[in-house]
């Protein structure tokens, strides 16, 4: 497993980070599923009450753990 870390900033400032382990048979190493990490992401951002869609304004940037 790899652990991805997806901040989501809205006008440079961080709102969230949301944590997502991937198996290895979904992506190479080092190599992030990006849309499926960002809706995730999405998803995540609403269940917390942080945003709700279209998610206009918000940046999504991906990191390896």
């Amino acid at each position: 497993m790899d652990d991805y870390y997806v901040d989501c900033r809205r006008n440079g400032e961080l709102i969230a980070t949301f944590v997502f382990s991937v198996p290895h048979s979904i992506a190479a190493p080092g190599m992030a599923p990006v849309t499926e990490l960002i809706d995730q992401a999405k998803a995540g951002l609403t269940n917390f009450g942080h945003a709700k869609p279209p998610y206009d304004g918000i940046e999504f940037s991906i990191r390896q753990a």
